[in-house]
């Protein structure tokens, strides 16, 4: 059974994905990111605190949704959602995905996409 964590989850963000949730925020509208291997246990409703590559904050968001899906897949809730993605289709987020993590992530590799409401973005 998953629990929602106690305080602000913490994710770091390079350096596009920090100026994705900052046009978001200055836009009002929502932001999202798309994380394999999701350790953290984010659901919706839980508080996150956006640190930039060396781990200090730039801002918070609080998830408004979060699904599992495989990553040819993950695009579906950005759009519904109209969410800010600094990506826009399956081969750039395949490349993105594999510099971050150290597992080859294909189209069939399941992904957790989550959409975020950001608040007091740093400049």
């Amino acid at each position: 059974m998953s629990t929602k964590p106690s305080g602000p989850v913490g994710l770091k963000y390079g350096t596009g994905p920090q100026e994705t949730a900052r046009t978001a925020h200055e836009d009002k509208t929502l932001a999202a990111t798309i994380r394999y291997d999701d350790e953290k246990e984010i659901n919706a409703g839980s508080d996150l605190e956006l640190q930039d590559a060396n781990g200090e904050p730039f801002g918070t968001a609080t998830v408004v949704h979060c699904e599992m899906l495989l990553a040819m897949c993950a695009f579906g809730p950005i759009r519904a959602y109209g969410a800010e993605y600094g990506l826009s289709t399956i081969p750039e987020l395949l490349l993105t995905l594999n510099r971050y993590y150290n597992d080859t992530v294909t189209l069939e590799t399941p992904v957790k996409v989550i959409i975020y409401e950001p608040h007091d973005i740093t400049a």
